[in-house]
Protein backbone atom coordinates (compact mmCIF):
# COMPACT_ATOMS: atom_id res chain seq x y z
CA UNK A 1 0.00 0.00 0.00
CA UNK A 2 2.81 2.61 0.74
CA UNK A 3 4.73 1.82 -2.35
CA UNK A 4 1.31 2.05 -4.14
CA UNK A 5 1.20 5.77 -3.24
CA UNK A 6 4.70 6.85 -3.29
CA UNK A 7 4.58 5.80 -6.69
CA UNK A 8 1.16 7.69 -7.61
CA UNK A 9 2.87 10.86 -6.09
CA UNK A 10 6.10 9.99 -8.06
CA UNK A 11 3.87 10.24 -11.01
CA UNK A 12 1.73 13.11 -10.37
CA UNK A 13 5.13 15.22 -9.59
CA UNK A 14 6.79 14.36 -13.02
CA UNK A 15 3.80 15.00 -14.39
CA UNK A 16 3.86 18.70 -12.85
CA UNK A 17 7.10 18.95 -13.54
CA UNK A 18 6.39 18.05 -17.22
CA UNK A 19 3.45 20.59 -17.56
CA UNK A 20 5.33 22.99 -16.05
CA UNK A 21 8.63 22.87 -18.51
CA UNK A 22 5.85 22.44 -21.53
CA UNK A 23 4.35 26.15 -20.08
CA UNK A 24 7.88 27.97 -20.03
CA UNK A 25 8.87 26.61 -23.53
CA UNK A 26 5.80 27.62 -25.12
CA UNK A 27 5.65 31.06 -23.37
CA UNK A 28 9.32 30.86 -24.84
CA UNK A 29 8.42 30.03 -28.39
CA UNK A 30 5.60 32.62 -28.36
CA UNK A 31 7.37 35.47 -26.98
CA UNK A 32 9.89 34.97 -29.65
CA UNK A 33 7.02 35.02 -32.20
CA UNK A 34 5.49 37.92 -30.86
CA UNK A 35 8.89 39.92 -31.30
CA UNK A 36 9.47 38.44 -34.95
CA UNK A 37 5.83 39.70 -35.99
CA UNK A 38 6.31 43.23 -34.01
CA UNK A 39 9.73 43.70 -36.00
CA UNK A 40 8.24 42.45 -39.43
CA UNK A 41 5.02 44.62 -38.70
CA UNK A 42 7.00 47.54 -37.67
CA UNK A 43 9.38 47.27 -40.88
CA UNK A 44 6.17 47.44 -42.82
CA UNK A 45 5.08 50.97 -41.07
CA UNK A 46 8.50 52.02 -42.19
CA UNK A 47 8.56 50.87 -45.89
CA UNK A 48 4.83 52.66 -46.46
CA UNK A 49 5.69 55.97 -44.23
CA UNK A 50 9.00 56.04 -46.98
CA UNK A 51 7.14 55.45 -49.93
CA UNK A 52 4.88 58.20 -49.26
CA UNK A 53 7.44 61.06 -48.29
Amino acid sequence: MKNKRRFAMVSVSVIVVALILEAGILKYVNDANAYRLSKVLLDRVVTVLNKND
